[in-house]
């Protein structure tokens, strides 16, 4: 299973990426819009885990992109952030994405959403 991370900040990125790596899976990274296309558009990822503030853009207009493109609606998408207050995840869910998890992200926080979305 190939997983994509896209946010701005390195440093949340790296913290992502770790997560992934250490469940066995194979990650590329995005820090921005540009970045995210490159990659779904060579190889749409199975599942991204996509920051719902970015620099330029938000999370949830990266995801309608997502869905509109060939292959995008079968992509599960894991919104991240910080604000986990229940109108965010409401509003999250209703744009299209499939879970969404808090910020710190920590290996179990992902490990319980993937089984969620029995992709673990």
């Amino acid at each position: 299973m190939n997983f994509l991370v896209v946010d701005d900040m390195r440093f949340d990125r790296n913290i992502l990426e770790m997560c992934v790596k250490k469940l066995g899976f194979s990650v590329d990274a995005a820090a921005n819009e540009e970045e995210m296309f490159a990659v779904c558009e060579k190889k749409m990822p199975d599942c991204i885990l996509l920051d719902w503030e970015m620099g330029e853009t938000t999370g949830i207009v990266l995801l309608n992109k997502l869905r509109a493109m060939e292959g995008g609606s079968d992509v599960k998408v894991l919104i991240c952030t910080s604000n986990s207050h229940p109108s965010f995840v409401g509003h999250a869910h209703a744009q299209g994405a499939d879970s969404f998890i808090s910020k710190p992200l920590t290996i179990e926080k992902l490990t319980n959403k993937l089984q969620e979305l029995d992709l673990l």
